[in-house]
């Protein structure tokens, strides 16, 4: 746990799934949160290193205390954001750069300068680059969102599926995203609450549903859920990136 001037970050409550997953989302939030002017170099330095799991950041073959990172790359004039390559969409990072990169959970991209994540052996680091600066809009995202909901909830209905409610369930009932900045907005702790609950429950219903008497129809389900999944996940980059 970090304490500085009476703030607090815990890791290991809620599920395991929730901090391997929203790693990167929750520092980017904290590091918004320092940005914005709410947070000291050092609040935000112990954030990540509780929330990491790591001392030091390499960059350019030397480690670096994640204070002494921000000091040498901050502040910046636009927001701290989650890139969430995939194949086909690099999300605006070099091919190159990613190789470098362990992605499954996303990268952060500081500035158009700089992105910081973990190497293929686990290690933090960080990687000097220029970068396009890509902008969200919350309530845009939302609204994405929310119709690609609607859409998932239409045309799955008429899909012959079977699956089981238990595993859904038993996630939602432990599911923590984590502990986000005090200075959090409200809207903004409602949206990461709705998109974080809609990528889990699309991600099971991908694994625990089907359509057994017909291929096509599970095509279907599986490209459904996907784009649902993408729309929540989009949504949670763009939350992230909206904490001040």
């Amino acid at each position: 746990m970090y304490r500085s001037k009476g703030l607090s970050v815990r890791e290991g409550h809620g599920m395991s799934y929730s901090n391997q997953n929203t790693a990167l989302l929750r520092m980017t939030a904290w590091l918004n949160s320092w940005q914005s002017g709410h947070l000291t170099a050092f609040d935000v330095a112990n954030a990540c290193e509780t929330i990491s799991g790591s001392l030091d950041v390499t960059i350019r073959g030397t480690r670096h205390p994640w204070v002494e990172l921000l000091a040498l790359h901050g502040p910046i004039s636009s927001p701290f954001r989650v890139a969430l390559p995939s194949p086909g969409n690099p999300d605006g990072i070099p091919l190159d750069v990613l190789t470098n990169f362990e992605t499954t959970h996303g990268l952060i991209v500081m500035g158009n300068h700089l992105v910081i994540g973990t190497s293929p052996d686990g290690t933090w680091q960080a990687a000097e680059v220029e970068l396009s600066t890509i902008q969200y809009d919350l309530q845009d995202a939302r609204i994405s969102m929310l119709e690609a909901l609607q859409n998932a909830q239409d045309s799955l209905s008429h899909l012959d599926l079977i699956g089981s409610r238990a595993t859904a369930d038993d996630t939602l009932k432990d599911l923590s995203f984590g502990q986000l900045p005090p200075s959090t907005p409200k809207r903004t702790i409602d949206a990461i609450d709705l998109a974080f609950r809609i990528t889990t429950l699309a991600s099971i219903a991908k694994d625990e549903s089907a359509a057994p008497s017909s291929r096509s129809q599970d095509h279907e389900r599986i490209r459904i859920l996907t784009e649902l999944e993408k729309s929540a996940q989009y949504l949670l980059q763009a939350a992230v990136s909206s904490v001040h």
